[in-house]
């Protein structure tokens, strides 16, 4: 894909924080092929509700986290359970994201009728 439709993966050193850019003529291939797929709009519309103000790429980690979590827990969920949980994971998650963060993600996945 690199080179063709995308740039910025090159030999993949940049990991999960690469700047990956689309090619424009891409862009354009990609659209015309579902502009006319109703399915395909509906799940873009779903997936740009769900991650409205989440949409880089600590923001969908955090949705993703928050969702893993409280779609595997067998007893009601709540956000300090849920920080701790997250923030049990890994020192980095533990240093990103907080009761706050958390609290605020519960509420914005709910709203989103995803939990």
């Amino acid at each position: 894909m690199e080179g063709h439709f995308i740039l910025g993966y090159g030999d993949g050193t940049g990991g999960a924080r690469a700047d990956i850019e689309l090619f424009d003529q891409a862009r354009l291939e990609a659209e015309a092929l579902v502009s006319d797929d109703s399915e395909f709009a509906a799940a873009w519309a779903r997936v740009e509700r769900i991650v409205s103000g989440y949409s880089y790429p600590e923001g969908v980690e955090l949705l993703a986290s928050v969702h893993l979590l409280v779609t595997r827990a067998t007893e009601p969920w709540d956000a300090k359970e849920i920080a701790e949980k997250i923030a049990a994971w890994t020192p980095r998650k533990r240093e990103l994201f907080n009761l706050d963060d958390v609290s605020a993600a519960l509420d914005h996945l709910a709203s989103a009728e995803i939990i």
